[in-house]
């Protein structure tokens, strides 16, 4: 019998279309799993790769059919690997596979258009196909399941024959003639009935497989739906929608209501009684006739022995073998309707408590809310509780009060603690005083929600204290405006002349027995009868004020004194302060005056009110009275005026001062700084002297870069010694070292930001000095090194 390939070719691909329709029949039936689609796609590509052969002895597409035959094939297979890898819920490789589809397309696409050679097609396609279906086997047989087999057993066989013989296929081409794709040779013959077997079979393997997978499934569903209905602690019926009849009741059941299972499946809920009331029954069906469920509805139930107890009941419909019909959970709520009962009768007791009580009491929330006040905080403020609740005390009590309020609540809530204080509010009858507790309101877990509030009136108290108070002030008050107007100028609150000669005289004196020098700066405001005359002696007295009040700012040592001398001028004694600490003093004050910004357009100097200043510095011991260091300054203040005003001079017989006395920007070491370790006290020494060594130098107006490389090595030396100091204190055990480094590392950011901004020439003398005397010596040196100073003195008594 002659074999017609081309009818084996037509059948075959038929076959694989039919193959197709059914696993896509399959994969709309079940997308849960996703290998039927991927293998309903490998048949769909298969069929296509029969039907191409139809076409390869077309004169124009022949050779086109043959490409798109050998990618279809091997592309099918492809899309099989696939969806078995997708169906065991594995990924397949992606790379590997396009790989192997391209190159297959690629090699045929060269032995068809540039060498026509239809053995190395075959052995092309026949090596791709084998290791497919090859590795197809090896997917099922590695990852089937235990219940499955017996079927994945018989695929993965299935597929390691169609493999086979593609692989003899593939090696007949590369020993033999190869012969016509279309001639009727056994070979070809069984080619086409073997591919046909074998895709007829995995075909129904497959189904098979899916559909023992669902079973498996299915079963452990309802395995897990029976644990779940028998395990759960709460009672659990199905019932028929009909008749009420029982069908099923999960051991929850038999344990809240006393019944087994035997006992009520066959009845009706009716015949049981298991309802106190009747019509709970009756609204509870008809809420589930109206909605299809229930959901949390109270209701009271009897036992089988005659008891009851309160439940939730919460219902849904469901079909069951055919039928509609009713799945009900019921949980016993009898504790805690006890416990809300307990909890509803505590309230009423504390409400009664609050609502009668004689002080303010009142709760508010995380945001100030007010969630709560009672009667006495109504009558108090005279606001209604409803006009109140929900609002905070800033829209309640507009203005200052109600921000004082809410910085107190905010205290209260985020630190976590009880605040006493006494606080005051403006009521329609006045203003009254209250003596308040808060404290902060937290949840079961220790989160603050909000707080609570109790407040007791103290307003006569307060008024008793207050008469006493006033009291008490207004002699304070005479006692002190009498001794203050003795010593005070009446216009400038500054010292007046009777105080500044006392004051001259005693320090005149007193360090004529130290040696220690005194300074004295004399200022006159330039032109200021040009100013009276332009804008009035109001204006003048004004501008008098001012400049008084700027003074009294820039002077600020305990020591020192700024006083009225008479009319326009006015003078600032110094004790203890070098040449240079008292020129800097006096162009702080005349930066001040001139940074009020008066305007003065009787002035030479300016078009605002300035001032010009003389300054001397004398030994005390050197002079035999304090009038020629009066006539000193007084001569420098007069070529400061020669000299264009708005400006300091310094007297030319004054001295230089000795840089080794403590003066304005000096820094001084003290014996209270010395922590007994000698490296330490050697460094801090030296930073001392550096430091003062540094302000000099700015203040002689040397060279910038001069200046800029003492700030550099200072600056260096800081950070030496502060490595050092954390490696002693470490050694000794100091507890704080790592804060200690912080502390450390903050100050030499600070120095870096201040060398920077001096390299910019932005950086004021003051600053500088405050930052050396401030946040080096006394803040750091004198207060945060002390901390580690009993350490060093263990460590060094240790062994």
């Amino acid at each position: 019998m002659q074999i017609d390939i081309h009818s084996l070719a037509f059948v075959s691909g038929l076959t694989n279309l039919l193959q197709a329709i059914i696993l896509f029949i399959q994969y709309r039936v079940d997308k849960a799993h996703q290998g039927p689609g991927w293998w309903a796609l490998g048949s769909a590509s298969l069929a296509l790769a029969f039907g191409f052969n139809f076409l390869r002895d077309h004169p124009a597409l022949g050779m086109f059919a043959i490409i798109a035959n050998n990618a279809f094939f091997v592309s099918g297979l492809a899309l099989f690997y696939v969806g078995v890898q997708r169906f065991f819920d594995q990924m397949e490789r992606r790379g590997w596979v396009v790989a192997v589809c391209v190159s297959v397309t690629v090699v045929a696409l060269y032995f068809t258009y540039f060498d026509n050679n239809l053995a190395a097609r075959r052995v092309n396609l026949s090596v791709a196909m084998a290791g497919l279906s090859f590795l197809i086997a090896w997917s099922i047989y590695s990852q089937k399941a235990r219940s499955a087999a017996v079927l994945a057993n018989f695929l993965a066989l299935l597929f390691l024959v169609y493999g086979g013989m593609w692989a003899f296929r593939g090696l007949s081409a590369m020993v033999g003639p190869t012969g016509e794709i279309f001639n009727a040779s056994l070979m070809q013959g069984a080619s086409y009935l073997a591919s046909m077997m074998t895709s007829t079979l995995w075909t129904l393997g497959l189904i098979l497989l899916v559909s023992q997978q669902l079973n498996t499934e299915y079963r452990e569903a309802k395995e897990s739906a029976e644990l779940i209905f028998n395990t759960s602690p709460d009672a659990v019926l199905i019932t028929r929608l009909e008749d009420g009849q029982f069908v099923d009741v999960n051991d929850g059941f038999t344990a809240l209501s006393g019944y087994t299972r035997t006992e009520v499946c066959g009845k009706t809920t009716l015949e049981v009684e298991i309802w106190k009331n009747p019509s709970d029954r009756q609204e509870f069906v008809a809420e589930l006739l109206e909605k299809g469920f229930c959901e949390n509805r109270e209701a009271i139930f009897q036992r089988k022995d005659g008891t009851q107890f309160f439940g939730i009941v919460s219902s849904r419909w469901l079909v069951f073998k055919g039928q509609p019909h009713i799945i009900t959970v019921t949980r016993d709520i009898t504790e805690r309707k006890r416990v809300q009962e307990a909890l509803r009768d505590n309230n009423l007791f504390l409400s009664g408590v609050i609502e009668n009580n004689g002080a303010l009491i009142y709760v508010k929330d995380l945001e100030g809310n007010y969630e709560l006040v009672n009667k006495k905080w109504e009558e108090t403020t005279g606001l209604a509780r409803q006009n109140v609740l929900g609002k905070t005390d800033v829209s309640v009590f507009p203005g200052e009060i109600g921000l004082i309020f809410r910085r107190t609540d905010l205290e209260v809530m985020n630190g976590g603690r009880v605040v006493e204080q006494e606080e005051c509010l403006l009521t329609p009858t006045g203003e009254r005083h209250f003596l308040s507790i808060k404290f902060p309101l937290q949840n079961t877990d220790g989160s603050v929600r909000g707080l609570c509030g109790m407040a007791s009136e103290i307003t006569e108290r307060k008024k008793d204290e207050k008469r006493i108070q006033e009291l008490v002030t207004q002699l304070e008050i005479e006692r002190d405006f009498a001794q203050h107007s003795a010593l005070t100028d009446g216009l400038t609150r500054l010292a007046n002349r009777r105080h500044f000669d006392d004051l001259l005289h005693t320090e005149f004196f007193r360090l004529k027995r130290s040696g220690a020098p005194l300074s004295l700066i004399l200022l006159d405001v330039d032109h200021f009868k040009n100013f009276n005359d332009n804008y009035g002696h109001l204006a003048g007295d004004e501008c008098l004020r001012r400049v008084g009040r700027a003074m009294a700012t820039v002077v600020g040592r305990g020591s020192d004194l700024a006083a009225r001398y008479g009319g326009e001028e006015f003078a600032v004694i110094l004790p203890e302060t070098d040449h240079l600490g008292a020129r800097t003093m006096a162009e702080r004050i005349r930066r001040a005056i001139e940074e009020l910004d008066i305007p003065h357009a009787g002035n030479s100097a300016a078009n605002r009110v300035t001032v010009s200043l003389g300054v001397v510095t004398q030994k005390a011991s050197d002079l035999v009275s304090v009038d020629k260091m009066i006539e000193m300054a007084d001569d420098a203040m007069y070529r400061a005026k020669q000299g264009g005003r708005n400006r300091v001079e310094l007297s030319a017989s004054g001295i230089s001062g000795d840089a080794g006395t403590s003066g304005l920007i000096r820094l001084v070491w003290r014996e209270a700084a010395e922590s007994g370790n000698a490296i330490i006290d050697a460094q801090h020494r030296a930073l001392f002297e550096k430091s003062n060594i540094l302000l000099s130098a700015i203040l002689d107006g040397s060279a910038k870069d001069v200046c800029g490389s003492l700030m550099e090595q200072l600056l260096a030396d800081i950070v030496n010694h502060f490595r050092d100091e954390e490696g002693i204190i470490r050694a000794a055990g100091f507890p704080f070292a790592e804060h200690h480094g912080r502390c450390h590392t903050e100050l030499v950011a600070k120095a870096v930001g201040l060398s920077e901004r001096w390299e910019r020439n932005e950086l004021p003398l003051g600053e500088l000095f405050s930052f050396l005397a401030y946040d080096v010596v006394a803040q750091h040196l004198f207060l945060e090194d002390r901390k580690f100073f009993p350490y060093l003195g263990r460590a060094a008594t240790e062994p």
